[in-house]
């Protein structure tokens, strides 16, 4: 089986190197059971992760870096992710290792039986480490709002640490750009019917550079999803 890595990067050029020492880690302990292909993409980063990701994963030969001219948003970086990806499974974590990379390995073998294996910090079992307030309100409050759209039983939406089914992924049409691409993703997937597992995780607050959520714009951006998602569940519209 071949499992695609997708990180995708703006303006990370201080976390790089401590990405560098994640990775170096974790890649060989899931290369012993898996084919991978790493695929980074600079989403038009304007300080030096481009030439930083060159130095410390040029040489590996499993890796790609690919590059948008401007920075379009994390949800387009992953969507040139995907398309450019091959894996049979597809996990997609974000370039700060805010979540703990100790748990890939089980979540890309529980992709046998789901369709989408998520990390879960609002889960009962899942913890929110030191992530600042507002993130935290903001994503527990869009989560529970989720919930109740989707008449689902997840507890995180908004968590882009994920195993998901190559082609499954690869044939889905997501809108959004920007970090609510997680939410609508998952929403989507329910909506047809896909198994997801919420696997139990802790998050914490990065700890090099800083977070490029725009508050108030994420927030227009899920009311936007909230009033699709409704539509499609109601009245068939959008999908």
């Amino acid at each position: 089986m071949k499992v695609s890595i997708i990180i995708p990067c703006y303006n990370e050029e201080e976390g790089i190197d401590y990405l560098s020492g994640i990775l170096s880690k974790l890649l060989p302990k899931i290369r012993k059971k898996y084919n991978i292909e790493l695929i980074f993409v600079d989403d038009g980063s304007k300080d030096n992760t481009y030439k930083l990701l060159k130095k410390y994963f040029g040489k590996w030969k499993f890796m790609r870096i690919l590059k948008h001219k401007k920075n379009m948003g994390f949800g387009a970086a992953f969507r040139t992710g995907i398309k450019n990806s091959t894996g049979d499974v597809i996990f997609q974590m974000d370039a700060d290792c805010s979540y703990p990379v100790d748990n890939v390995m089980n979540m890309i073998a529980d992709i046998g039986q789901y369709d989408v294996v998520t990390a879960s910090p609002l889960h009962p079992k899942g913890k929110i480490g030191d992530v600042p307030f507002y993130r935290r309100v903001l994503s527990t409050s869009i989560s529970k709002i989720y919930r109740l759209i989707s008449g689902s039983n997840i507890h995180t939406f908004t968590c882009a640490f994920r195993t998901y089914k190559g082609d499954m992924l690869r044939n889905l049409k997501f809108e959004s750009n920007g970090f609510t691409c997680a939410a609508e993703i998952l929403l989507l997937l329910l909506i047809k019917k896909y198994k997801v597992k919420e696997f139990p995780s802790i998050v914490s607050n990065r700890l090099y550079g800083q977070s490029k959520m725009k508050t108030l714009k994420t927030i227009k951006e899920h009311l936007k999803l909230i009033m699709r998602i409704l539509k499609i569940r109601i009245f068939g519209i959008g999908g």
